[in-house]
C-alpha cells in the first residue's frame, strides 16, 4: 500500500519531530531549564532567549541542529542529529505511523493535528 502525503504534512511531522527532540535534550541537559535556553541562545550565534524558547512549540532550525548535537555529545546526553533535524525516511515512517493510529479517530482526538482532511480518502494509491 502506497500512501501519499503533502509537502505542508511533511514538514509540519519534521518540525514537530524536531520540537520534541529540543524539548528532550533540554529535559536532560544537568541544568536549569532557564539556564540551558539561555547557554543555547549565546552558542546559536546569540540569537534571543525568546527565539529559541519558541523551537519547543516551531522546531529546531536545521542550521542548528548541528549546534545542539553538538552540545548533547559536549554534556554526555545521548542524542544525535537525525534526532535534532529528522530525515526523510523517519518523518515519512512517522506520518505512515500516525495516519494509522488517527484514520478512525475524530480530529479532537488525532495524534498528528494537520493532517489536511481534504484528502484524506485519496491518500491511497
Amino acid at each position: 500500500m502506497n500512501i501519499h502525503f503533502t509537502k505542508r504534512e511533511f514538514i509540519a511531522m519534521r518540525d514537530e519531530l524536531s520540537a520534541y527532540a529540543f524539548l528532550s535534550l533540554l529535559r536532560k541537559l544537568p541544568m536549569e531549564r532557564g539556564d540551558a535556553i539561555f547557554m543555547i541562545a549565546r552558542r546559536c550565534d546569540d540569537l534571543s532567549y525568546g527565539a529559541v524558547r519558541d523551537w519547543e512549540k516551531q522546531g529546531i532550525p536545521r542550521k542548528h541542529a548541528v549546534i545542539l548535537a553538538d552540545l548533547a555529545k559536549e554534556y554526555g546526553v545521548k542524542m544525535y542529529l537525525h534526532q535534532f533535524r529528522p530525515t526523510r525516511a523517519i518523518v515519512h515512517q512517522w506520518l505512515m505511523y500516525c495516519f494509522e493510529a488517527d484514520k478512525h479517530l475524530p480530529p479532537t482526538k488525532q495524534m498528528f493535528k494537520h493532517w489536511e482532511m481534504a484528502l484524506k480518502s485519496e491518500r491511497v494509491a
